[in-house]
């Protein structure tokens, strides 16, 4: 069933690429998943939206956070944007540790994947900091991300942020977040 998986993937086409991904589904295992990732990046709604699916039915967070945890940069970089685009509970480690990384463009990728994530207390703290960030950037995607996630708690933190924030456009946003 892997290779059939495989093979249909391989074909290119909307339908054959689904199909893989829910044979791959039901097999599961580190040679399905990685196979399916790259079909994250699909520039076909559709393929990203099937792929994702497959994906979060999976056990996914062993593999990407071996590659978080790794030494390959671009391993390490690859992790985080597929986890960005999943809602798999085992990532919350890695938006953990992404949020609180030096790099902005890392703690961006945290503010954008935790949207997927759930209303969990964890979820909420981190897109606390996140709104607070340095960067500009960082803090409108922990906006957005609690705009989409809402909830009285989501409202607590952009109501606690408004105030602080120097940037007229994000003030703005979070006036249209908490609409």
């Amino acid at each position: 069933m892997v290779n059939r998986g495989l093979e249909l993937l391989k074909k290119g086409d909307v339908r054959s690429i689904c199909e893989g991904a829910m044979l791959l589904r039901k097999v599961g295992g580190q040679e399905a998943i990685e196979a399916l990732l790259p079909h994250l990046r699909s520039r076909v709604e559709q393929v990203r939206d099937c792929v994702r699916e497959a994906l979060d039915r999976m056990d996914v967070a062993p593999v990407l956070m071996g590659w978080w945890h790794g030494a390959d940069a671009e391993k390490r970089r690859q992790a985080l944007e597929y986890a960005v685009g999943l809602s798999h509970p085992g990532l919350l480690v890695l938006y953990q540790e992404a949020a609180q990384s030096r790099d902005a463009v890392q703690r961006k990728q945290a503010a954008i994947g935790l949207k997927r994530q759930g209303r969990s207390a964890e979820v909420y703290r981190l897109l606390a900091a996140l709104v607070a960030d340095d960067d500009r950037d960082v803090r409108w995607w922990a906006i957005d991300s609690l705009g989409v996630l809402g909830g009285t708690e989501a409202v607590r933190v952009l109501r606690e942020r408004q105030p602080a924030e120097q940037d007229p456009a994000l003030k703005k946003f979070i006036e249209k977040a908490l609409r």
